[in-house]
Order: structure tokens, then C-alpha cells, then sequence
């Protein structure tokens, strides 16, 4: 996935704001996901797949591949856990985190 603007061969990326449609003719981006209404005003390299809301079938997508990704575990070190911070079962917490007095993180 990547920005229109910075799109390279083999990402995806979407246009839904109208002052981005510039990008759609010089992006590398192999595939666009595009609004219904668009008519785009010149010739367009990447392939087009239009859908009633370009940004909700973009955002769709994001959340698909954020789920298939696996979810870390644990806590990671260094870090810093106050004593009265509540730690939930399944939680990540990432090297360099500072967790504060009374924090409760996850379901306790």
C-alpha cells in the first residue's frame, strides 16, 4: 500500500479527494481504488477499481491486512511499569514505553 503520490509498481493505493486527481497520471502505483463518479481526464497506467466510496473500500482493506498481521504479546524491554499500573491479560507493550501511576491497559 502506499500514497497515491509516492505510489511504485506493485502497491495499492485510492483516490477519493478530488485535489489528489493530479496524482492518479503520474502514479507508479499498479492498482488505484477510485469513486464511482470519477472520469478521469487523461489516459491512467494503473488499473482502476471503482467503488461507491473510494476512502470506506480503502479503509476497508487496511483493516483486513492489519488483521491478518500477527498481534504481539508481551512486554518488551526496556520499558518502565509503574507498580500501580493494572496490566491486562494479552497486552503488548513496546521497548522504551513508560507506563504511568494508576494506568490500566487492556481488560483487568
Amino acid at each position: 500500500m502506499s500514497k497515491i503520490e509516492e505510489g511504485h509498481p506493485g502497491t495499492l493505493c485510492f483516490l477519493a479527494n478530488p485535489k489528489y486527481e493530479k496524482y492518479l497520471y503520474t502514479t507508479g502505483a499498479s492498482v488505484v481504488i477510485v469513486n464511482d463518479s470519477l472520469q478521469p481526464s487523461e489516459p491512467v497506467k494503473a488499473t482502476l477499481i471503482r467503488v461507491p466510496d473510494a476512502y470506506k473500500a480503502f479503509a476497508s482493506l487496511l483493516d483486513l491486512y492489519n488483521s491478518s498481521k500477527p498481534q504481539k504479546v508481551g512486554i518488551e524491554q526496556p520499558s518502565s511499569i509503574a507498580a500501580s499500573a493494572k496490566l491486562g491479560d494479552d497486552i503488548y507493550v513496546g521497548a522504551f514505553s513508560y507506563i504511568s501511576d494508576n494506568v490500566q491497559l487492556g481488560k483487568t
